[in-house]
């Protein structure tokens, strides 16, 4: 296995267990929810290219989010490709939401389904790192 795979686990590992430890804390300010948004957002890009990085190893290279996230539900990698669908909505939301309600309506999505979808692929991902290591 190539060193790329591995440097993508360990990225995205590390933007997934920041915005876990963002989440457990109350979001009570503005700038807690941006905050929230924008580990989202990181944790989004680190997942979907790390997908993409695994993918390829497995021999089903992609080239988009969407692309990645329906191959990994074919592969078997992930469960619910309808939750990894609702994830791409909501990352393109976030760059787009000025309104504090709508930003904390996305914190609640983020924290009450995207965050086990994540974690959910983190460790199918881990698995797969020793696997092909």
């Amino acid at each position: 296995m190539k060193q790329g795979l591995k440097d993508s686990f360990s990225n995205f590992n590390s933007a997934f267990q920041s915005l876990e430890k963002s989440i457990k804390e109350d979001v009570k300010t503005e700038r807690d929810v941006a905050g929230v948004i924008k580990l989202f957002e990181l944790t989004y890009e680190t997942c979907w290219k790390a997908m993409a990085r695994l993918l390829s190893e497995l021999g089903s290279p992609v080239q988009s989010p969407r692309t990645a996230f329906e191959t990994a539900f074919k592969e078997g990698l992930i469960s619910d490709e309808s939750s990894w669908l609702k994830i791409i909505k909501d990352r393109n939301i976030s760059v787009h939401v000025y309104d504090q309600n709508e930003a904390r309506e996305l914190v609640k999505r983020i924290k009450d389904a995207h965050v086990s979808s994540f974690k959910g692929f983190l460790e199918v991902l881990k698995d797969k790192v020793k696997t092909l290591g």
